[in-house]
Parts: structure tokens; sequence; C-alpha cells
């Protein structure tokens, strides 16, 4: 297993997987509430598809088990050469620390 490493706000920054998809969506809330454009980032199932799938590549600063920050880049196909970021947000708490 690999580890992430840590950055200025002492969160481990990692690859994120299918079981931090309920982290994840805890953070989109607490930074957006549900205004977030991107609908998907509110369900669960629809995250852990498109991780499963690899149409959803997400990296994420961590404290513990929490998801503190994330950036991600959506594909339209799995080994696409280009894709769009997406989702670069800072849990309220960690932001001006050098997450993203």
């Amino acid at each position: 297993m690999t580890h992430g490493h840590h950055g200025r706000a002492g969160a481990e920054v990692r690859p994120l997987g299918e079981a931090d998809a309920a982290a994840l969506i805890a953070c989109v809330r607490r930074c957006y509430g549900e205004t977030y454009g991107e609908q998907g980032f509110y369900d669960e199932d629809w995250l852990v598809a498109q991780m499963r799938s690899l149409r959803l590549l997400s990296v994420g600063a961590c404290d513990g088990r929490r998801v503190v920050g994330h950036i991600g880049t959506t594909v339209t196909s799995p080994g696409d050469a280009v894709g769009d970021t997406v989702a670069a947000i800072v849990d309220p708490t960690y932001r001006g620390l050098g997450l993203v």
C-alpha cells in the first residue's frame, strides 16, 4: 500500500477511492451546502460508479477519515489523455493552508 504525503495543514494528501465517497460528500456539503453545481457530488452511488469506472479520478486531503480538500479530473472514457478538472474544494476550516 502506498501512502500519501502530508501538506502544511497536517492533512494527508492521497488518492480517494470508493470508501471515501461519503466523506467527500460531507466535505462538499461543508463547502457548498446544497448549491454545488454538479449534483452527482451529493450522490454516493454516482460517485462510487464514477470512481469504479475511472471516469472520476480524485485526490483528497484527509484529516483522519475526514476529507478536508479535493480536486478531481473527469474523463469521458477511461484512458483518455485529456480530462476536465472538477470539484477543487477545501473545507472552510482548512482554507489558507496550502491544500489546493
